[in-house]
């Protein structure tokens, strides 16, 4: 249940035209070039982004951590490395305990297999036996609220349906770790709803949650850490409360929240 991040970089290599090589047809006809691998193709350079540049912490077990930032700082990037989606480039990420993550809801679907063909995946992928699977079929069919679709294919399944399978598979393995980026703003309200009170009672169990989410108030409720990251550095390693601010302060919206400890049950009063 615990996470060591040490000295973590991932760069990617950007191919970009030479200057004088206009656009438009030339441009097409350029990259028709390139893939034919022709020697008078126009000149192409290659330049580095730096999408995480050496960071480096640790996550205890129990703690529940939202990851902050503006977009392209690199949050998704990193979650992705701890999932074991992207390699880093260099540094590592030591993860101990059963984890289980939702990068982008319904990623992992297989489009022709139904959703309970599906789920029997996607549950084995996370870890569980057929066994185990067995027994929470019918607690997982029940949370998504897509029992009469289980025998479709996914291909048919509405965004929202997909949302809830993919998020009841999830918090159903009962993970030691949970990734999630964005999971908690998919669906309708009361769905959400749902979803915080699953979080919420996984946290109270001791496991391991991370968090990328742009909605502020869930990440009050159910984190009490903050890393932010800028331009893919950590510059922020923080109580939920300072991190918040200063992300609100840095996406010029500081008067949009007043953060109070103990003002209510989010520890958040509303500015009218």
């Amino acid at each position: 249940m615990t996470i060591i991040v040490h000295n973590l970089s991932k760069k990617y290599k950007i191919d970009t035209l030479h200057p004088s090589v206009g656009g438009g047809i030339r441009d097409l006809y350029q990259r028709f070039l390139r893939r034919l691998k022709s020697p008078f193709s126009p000149p192409v350079s290659k330049k580095t982004f730096t999408a995480i540049d050496e960071v480096s912490f640790t996550i205890h077990p129990g703690e529940k951590v939202a990851f902050l930032g503006e977009n392209g700082a690199g949050k998704s990037t990193l979650l992705r490395i701890l999932a074991g989606v992207t390699r880093p480039s260099s540094g590592e990420a030591k993860i101990i305990g059963r984890m289980a993550s939702l990068l982008e809801v319904g990623a992992g679907f297989h489009p022709d297999l139904t959703g309970r063909e599906n789920l029997y995946l996607n549950g084995i992928i996370l870890g569980l036996t057929r066994k185990e699977i067995d027994k929470l079929l019918d607690s997982i069919v029940s949370f998504a609220s897509v029992g009469p679709f289980m025998e479709t294919p996914v291909k048919h399944f509405s965004s929202g349906m997909r949302a809830r399978l993919a998020f009841s598979i999830a918090i159903h393995s009962e993970p030691d770790i949970l990734i999630l980026d964005e999971a908690l703003s998919v669906g309708d309200q009361y769905f959400q709803e749902q979803c915080q009170e699953k979080v919420a009672a996984l946290a109270a169990r001791g496991a391991t949650l991370i968090f990328v989410a742009h909605q502020i108030e869930p990440l009050l409720k159910l984190c009490n850490r903050g890393l932010y990251l800028e331009n893919g550095k950590l510059t922020l390693d923080a109580p939920i409360e300072k991190a918040v601010s200063h992300y609100l302060k840095i996406t010029s919206q500081p008067h949009l929240f007043q953060i109070k400890p103990q003002a209510n049950s989010l520890g958040l009063n509303r500015v009218r």
